[in-house]
């Protein structure tokens, strides 16, 4: 199945990215918690080399808390500083800066060992599509005076919002969105990091229903009285009478009750990603 999924205002972005991340000293990149895996874009983690990466965790409350450690652990070991968060807290952004302070803590000690001062952080944050970036700097901007500061050596046309009193985020992260295999693909399209009209609908609920009868059985028996050796037919009939819906099934009407259950929650937390893909 081909996924064409990179406009060109998308590469646009990712090459204004790429040069924004040089500026900074600090980037937070922000994971979606229900697909770990997939939300990543290591091309990115590539051009930012040499920075120090946060990774914050949005989303947990639609996420599988016990499954979600697994995946904090796996960033963990890879050196990368891990934030769970709810991007609409307020209290989140006392833990963002706290924990940019100390991992630059060593970095600033040596300037102070040279007599200078501890210098003013630019950061930024990064993310694909939907997955709470502009949630974040709302939250931020609802909460703080915006502040807008020039940096030397830095294009004037930049803004950049205070976080605290010596932390700036760059507040144009732009768009962001990985090179897609299918796989990635099927999973961003159920929690809606791309368009639902991108890939076939039958796909995108083949590849669900799947996922959550391995992952997930329970769930399915409980919210649709679906279970393993049920042919696709009779799972997506099954979930069309769940609403009390009856004739003969409408499966764009069926794709659109199975993603908004999944996205409000009503399967209860998930992972649609797996370590071992």
């Amino acid at each position: 199945m081909a996924i064409n999924w990179y406009p060109g205002h998308m590469a646009k972005g990712v090459r204004e990215i790429k040069e924004s991340i040089k500026l900074v000293d600090i980037i937070y990149y922000m994971l979606d918690a229900r697909a770990p895996i997939s939300s990543m874009n290591y091309d990115i983690l590539d051009a930012s080399r040499g920075k120090k990466i946060i990774l914050l965790f949005n989303k947990v409350d639609l996420s599988d808390r016990s499954e979600l450690k697994k995946y904090i652990k796996y960033y963990s070991d890879m050196g990368y500083p891990c934030l769970e968060i709810d991007a609409k807290n307020i209290k989140i952004v006392k833990d963002i800066i706290n924990l940019s302070k100390k991992i630059l803590l060593e970095k600033n000690l040596k300037l102070e060992s040279r007599g200078l001062k501890e210098k003013e952080i630019k950061s930024i944050v990064l993310g694909i599509p939907n997955v709470g970036k502009s949630t974040l700097i709302n939250t931020i901007s609802k909460k703080r005076i915006m502040e807008v500061k020039n940096f030397p050596g830095v294009t004037r046309n930049i803004s950049w919002s205070k976080l605290s009193e010596d932390i700036f985020l760059l507040d144009t992260p732009g768009v962001l969105l990985p090179k897609l295999d299918e796989k990635t693909g099927l999973v961003l399209s159920i929690i809606g990091s791309i368009k639902d009209s991108i890939l076939p609908e039958m796909e995108v609920m083949k590849f669900a229903l799947s996922f959550l009868l391995k992952k997930y059985p329970l769930r399915l028996k409980e919210k649709y009285n679906i279970v393993s050796g049920d042919t696709i037919d009779t799972m997506l009939e099954k979930i069309y009478k769940s609403r009390n819906l009856q004739g003969e099934v409408d499966y764009s009407r069926v794709f659109v009750i199975f993603l908004k259950d999944i996205r409000d929650y009503k399967l209860g937390g998930l992972i649609f990603d797996d370590l071992e893909r």
